[in-house]
């Protein structure tokens, strides 16, 4: 039986977070799963089936080297036959341990962008300097996954690495169980889900919801999810006067509920892959208004199952806002194409029979 070891920073709350305990539990019958975090435990730990083990290398922020040592010991001393490694912060020590270890193959997935830098000549350094390490250990990688054609072609464009070395296969969720009907009441609830950081851009949301609520009274918005912007988010809310239309939930497991009880998804993120919590909105029906940014149009066809808006565009996102609150027509019409799109392409069963493919190449 094959042994996967997947290597992660942590499993807090978040989008690849939630694809690893899923490949994880998906796949731990078949194979021998171990999860490795390298900084901190977070709380989608507690959702790994009893069959997949947990190590937690507890190495801090930053890049350690030590880090590469400790993997590579895992490695050995558990026999371990891929290396899948999510996201750029865990590649580089990943592929080193893998070399030193003399054993495994890398399976890298990249589920967003490059890591951000500050701004200056040594960050600009430091970044050429990464990149040019990992278009060497891209040499002996397996296969690097890209989540969206988006960032296969910022694989490709930014860090140099040619397309015979990545695939896409695009996130996929199981779903939730659907329900046709709308509710009842006039009032248009929608929601959003993630962490709250300064990526996921939440201000735009709530400047834009600002001035559909001047002439739309009947909206609200609930925010789902806890980060490093959570504080900040909230006290701007109540700067703008929307303190009684916005309620924010903290982190939440029972997201299928929450949703349930909502009329649309939003995203107003500066970068998006696709989104595993607007997959499972758009399994339940829910249309999305996102900024059209990294593979978001990739899951959501603007007017068809979703409307998209400039990112960072306060009036675009606003326009779009109030055309689904107050257009009943275009809302149902959004809410039905929904369910069909995730049915047509972002089906669970797709995405693990392609990493079932990788896992036995």
């Amino acid at each position: 039986m094959k042994h996967i070891l997947h290597v992660i920073q942590s499993l807090e709350f978040g989008g690849a977070e939630k694809v690893v305990v899923q490949l994880a539990n998906k796949f731990c019958d078949e194979y021998k799963v171990t999860v490795c975090v390298t900084k901190k435990m977070g709380e989608l730990a507690k959702e790994l089936s009893p069959d997949v083990k947990i190590v937690a290398m507890n190495m801090g922020e930053g890049n350690n080297p030590a880090l590469i040592s400790k993997l590579k010991e895992l490695i050995v001393e558990q026999e371990v036959d891929i290396v899948h490694c999510h996201d750029w912060g865990v590649y580089v020590e990943s592929a080193l341990s893998v070399k030193k270890a003399g054993r495994a193959k890398v399976i890298l997935t990249a589920h967003g962008p490059y890591t951000q830098y500050a701004p200056g000549l040594v960050s600009k350094l430091k970044k050429m300097i990464r990149h040019i390490v990992e278009r060497y250990l891209s040499k002996f990688t397996y296969k690097i996954v890209a989540v969206s054609d988006s960032i296969k072609n910022y694989i490709k464009k930014e860090i140099g690495i040619g397309d015979e070395k990545v695939s896409v296969i695009h996130n996929g969720v199981e779903g939730y169980d659907y329900e046709s009907t709308t509710h009842s009441d006039k009032c248009r609830k929608l929601i959003t889900v993630g962490r709250v950081a300064k990526i996921k851009n939440h201000r735009l949301m709530i400047d834009a919801l600002s001035k559909v609520i001047k002439n739309i009274k009947d909206v609200r918005l609930t925010i789902v999810g806890d980060g490093p912007e959570f504080e900040n988010i909230k006290k701007y809310t109540n700067k703008v006067g929307l303190g009684d239309v916005v309620t924010f939930t903290g982190f939440r497991t029972d997201i299928e509920e929450l949703l349930k009880l909502h009329d649309a998804f939003l995203l107003s993120s500066h970068y998006e892959g696709i989104s595993i919590a607007g997959l499972e909105a758009m399994s339940l029906g829910l249309p999305i208004v996102s900024t059209n940014v990294g593979g978001v149009s990739e899951m959501v066809q603007d007017g068809v199952n979703g409307l998209l808006a400039e990112n960072n565009s306060v009036t675009d996102y606003a326009q779009c806002l109030a055309k689904l609150c107050s257009d009943d027509d275009l809302f149902k019409e959004l809410r039905h194409n929904s369910r069909t799109v995730f049915c047509d392409k972002f089906q669970e069963d797709a995405m693990l029979n392609d990493y079932r493919s990788l896992y036995e190449a």
